[in-house]
């Protein structure tokens, strides 16, 4: 008789490739000794069941796979060319939630695992479905692409071909408004053309520049910025990297400004007068 045996599993599923058509699984197996099961030969079945842990099965492979040394598992979910039921790219990812219910069968027993919700949709899959959370728009003489159901009024015009994946809940001029930009997270703006702008009202005005963090001090002359401001009047920098090369550690600006008190304490690179300075 097979005796029910934990084991001990790391687990990383990660996003896949299109070209891939699945999803990569990963795992290291232990017995219930905390022993490897290396080079054991094992049937690992997944079942995707769709709205519930317990809910109707859309999807059922088996794999016969056997451990390396480390009792490392890897397989692809959605590589099983004859399914026991379903077919993989037929999964509606966005019509409600997918679980994931695993089974193993080996020498020492039959383990399951209770299924467990997709954090996150693979991308590829969903995409592929025809459903990708954007809506292309046309404002102004440009169009590109915003998040869906997204108003209009609490951003700045689309730049062309941009891409606008922020959120904003005020009327202001946020968003990808600059040519071929990215903006991300919460009222970021990017404004510079090719610009990407990421975290919490970041804003990226110079050409091909990228700002992260939170509450930057824009700079169109600066190619990367790093925010670390804790408010719309109170923003600061954390790092700038000028397009020519210059940049500054701890501050906004590479001179001494005497009505900020704490701008002395930076570092710098001038790259004009080949100046390095620390503290």
């Amino acid at each position: 008789m097979k005796t029910l045996i934990t084991l001990l599993v790391t687990l990383f599923i990660s996003i896949s490739s299109v070209a891939q058509q699945g999803i990569n699984y990963k795992a290291i197996l232990k017995d219930g000794s905390g022993n490897l099961l290396a080079g054991t030969f094992m049937n690992v079945q997944f079942t995707i069941h769709e709205a519930s842990a317990s809910g109707t099965i859309v999807y059922q492979e088996d794999h016969n796979y056997t451990t390396d040394a480390n009792g490392l598992l890897i397989l692809n979910i959605g590589s099983d060319l004859s399914p026991s039921i379903g077919v993989f790219n037929d999964i509606d990812w966005g019509v409600d939630k997918h679980f994931l219910q695993i089974t193993i069968n080996y020498s020492g027993g039959t383990i399951n695992f209770d299924a467990t919700e997709f954090m996150a949709v693979p991308y590829a899959k969903y995409a592929a479905s025809g459903w990708t959370g954007l809506e292309k728009i046309t404002e102004g003489s440009n169009t590109g692409w915003r998040l869906l159901e997204s108003d209009a009024n609490n951003y700045g015009n689309i730049g062309g071909n941009a891409v606008d994946l922020s959120i904003s809940d005020i009327s202001a001029n946020h968003g990808a408004t600059g040519n071929g930009s990215f903006a991300a997270n919460y009222r970021t703006l990017a404004q510079g053309n090719s610009s990407s702008a990421f975290g919490i009202s970041t804003i990226a005005t110079g050409a091909n520049s990228m700002a992260l963090g939170q509450f930057n001090v824009d700079d169109p002359n600066a190619i990367f910025l790093i925010g670390n401001g804790v408010g719309d009047a109170d923003r600061k920098n954390a790092m700038v990297v000028k397009s020519n090369g210059d940049f500054i550690v701890g501050s906004s600006q590479m001179d001494n400004d005497p009505a900020i008190a704490d701008d002395d304490s930076r570092m710098f690179f001038n790259k004009t007068k080949s100046a390095f300075r620390a503290g």
